[in-house]
């Protein structure tokens, strides 16, 4: 997959079509994780306590 700055909105959509299509009929873990992959730009969590992460979640 290229770089986010170098993804245009038509390939942003694509993605997203792709995903919302085909993410109910993959029953493979795996396979589902690859695809959810697919939309997620960047996961970022942070220890807040011994507990608890905070989750940032970065879409296309």
């Amino acid at each position: 997959m290229k770089f986010q700055e170098q993804v245009t909105d038509e390939e942003r959509l694509n993605i997203i079509n792709y995903f919302l299509e085909n993410i109910d009929s993959i029953e493979d873990v795996k396979d589902k994780n690859k695809l959810y992959r697919t939309i997620l730009d960047s996961v970022i969590w942070r220890k807040v306590d011994t507990k608890e992460a905070e989750i940032e979640i970065n879409f296309l």
